[in-house]
């Protein structure tokens, strides 16, 4: 050998642009495995081609591995079906939720953002979806609205008139009982009167005592219904109170004691009349138990 021929041209800029497509590749495999968000693509049958360690944690997987070549159509297969044909429509859907059963038998509810991946000739070809694990929300929301439900129902169903009124009486909130006792026959039309109406003198005193006792219990009034009558009813008013301990509105729950109050009345002028009956005869009258105790002496017996 005397002589090498050679022949070089200069490869800096592809080779740069390798190494430069290389740690994209790389910033953005290590971005996909990192990411919190449960990432994966799928065919239009539900086959997932690939996926990220946190849709195969959310789905119950052991690793990103065991998940590739599972069906997620299997989790909740009238839903996948829908979310597939509204893709081929829109070509990309957000906010998707849907309860899942994952493979260990683990009821899920995710929520998601699909998007479609269509071929020159405008077929779905491929799935790219973004899901989190929204269990823990959405159970949360489920225990919270049947908590409403049922309080909302006792409320409903309470035979004591329930109401919430502004300090100037102006009625927020009543259940059924409440427009019953005082002469309504729908909820609506309770809301539009004010309950000062029944006794005006009544509720700013009642009002004042909140401000400084916070509640009262037993609270006993002669009231006007919305219809003029005349009702008795017993009250136990709490104060809600803001932040500065300020009274803003009254919480109440009545009951109609008319028919209690009417029967005491009478009871009590029956005995006043049998007493002026026996205060105005001449002779001497009087009463004795069983243990010869006086239990009612005349104005005559007594002198």
């Amino acid at each position: 050998l005397i002589q090498v021929k050679g022949y070089v041209f200069d490869d800096t800029e592809r080779k740069e642009a390798e190494e430069a497509l290389k740690r994209s590749e790389e910033k953005y495999r290590r971005l996909f495995n990192e990411d919190l968000t449960g990432d994966f693509i799928a065919t239009p049958a539900g086959e997932i081609l690939e996926c990220n360690p946190a849709f195969a944690q959310i789905h119950g997987f052991e690793s990103s591995e065991e998940a590739v070549g599972s069906n997620i159509s299997q989790f909740n297969t009238s839903d996948w079906e829908n979310l597939i044909t509204r893709l081929q429509d829109k070509g990309k859907i957000q906010d998707y939720q849907s309860w899942q059963v994952r493979p260990d038998d683990v009821k899920i509810h995710v929520v998601a953002n699909v998007v479609g991946i269509f071929n020159d000739s405008d077929e779905l070809i491929q799935v790219k979806g973004y899901v989190f694990d929204d269990t823990e929300r959405k159970e949360a929301e489920e225990a919270l609205r049947q908590s409403e439900e049922k309080y909302h129902r006792l409320f409903d169903e309470d035979l004591t008139g329930d109401f919430i009124a502004t300090l100037d009486g102006k009625i927020l909130e009543c259940n059924p009982a409440f427009a019953e006792i005082y002469g309504f026959d729908t909820i609506e039309n309770a809301l539009k009167w004010n309950i000062s109406e029944s006794n005006p003198f009544d509720w700013p005193y009642m009002v004042t005592r909140l401000k400084s006792e916070g509640k009262i219990m037993g609270f006993q009034s002669w009231q006007r219904r919305s219809d003029i009558m005349r009702i008795h009813v017993i009250a136990n008013l709490v104060g809600i109170f803001n932040d500065s301990g300020e009274l803003i509105q009254v919480k109440g729950y009545v009951f109609d004691d008319t028919e209690r109050k009417q029967a005491e009345e009478k009871l009590e002028s029956g005995k006043q009349q049998i007493s002026n009956i026996l205060d105005s005869i001449q002779d001497g009258f009087m009463a004795l138990d069983n243990f010869w105790n006086f239990i009612y002496v005349n104005q005559c017996a007594a002198e």
